[in-house]
């Protein structure tokens, strides 16, 4: 699946820090499903190299300014 593709499917993005020699760097990831970062990591380096990972949600179906109260009405 190209990136261009998966950026309108994505509905997640992860950046996930890795800790390398000459600092820390950041690998952003477009995901469908959530559960789609736990292969990403397990494929990836080690996962001890990890700094952190940060999640957010993209491409919101109700829009982005959905709160919990009013998606309790959908």
């Amino acid at each position: 699946m190209t990136d261009d593709v998966l950026s309108s499917l994505a509905r997640w993005e992860a950046t996930v820090a890795y800790r390398h020699d000459f600092g820390s760097v950041e690998v952003p990831m477009l995901l469908r499903e959530l559960s789609d970062h736990h292969d990403r990591i397990e494929c990836g380096p080690q996962w001890d190299t990890v700094v952190r990972i940060e999640i957010r949600r993209v491409n919101h179906i109700e829009g982005p300014t959905l709160t919990i109260e009013q998606a309790k009405k959908i």
